[in-house]
């Protein structure tokens, strides 16, 4: 028996929730291994960093508008199941 007073349920594929995980630990790694070798002395290109940060927050904002296209879908057509 279903109840019809209940909240639509919507659930990001749990793949792209990974992926996204993922992506900011990347990114956090990324930047504490830059901190830890500037810390050791070494002299890391700004442009390096700034490359590398700058590709990994567009592929985020890829990974999230993915996201919200299946979200908005599921609002669509009322939730899930």
């Amino acid at each position: 028996m279903s109840d019809k007073n209940a909240e639509p349920k919507f659930v990001v594929d749990e793949e792209l929730h990974n992926l996204m995980v993922t992506l900011r630990d990347t990114k956090e790694v990324y930047n504490r291994i830059c901190a830890r070798m500037r810390k050791q002395g070494v002299k890391l290109h700004k442009c390096n960093e700034e490359n590398y940060s700058s590709d990994i927050d567009e592929v985020i904002s890829t990974v999230s508008c993915i996201i919200s296209e299946q979200l908005y879908h599921d609002i669509q057509k009322g939730g899930l199941g």
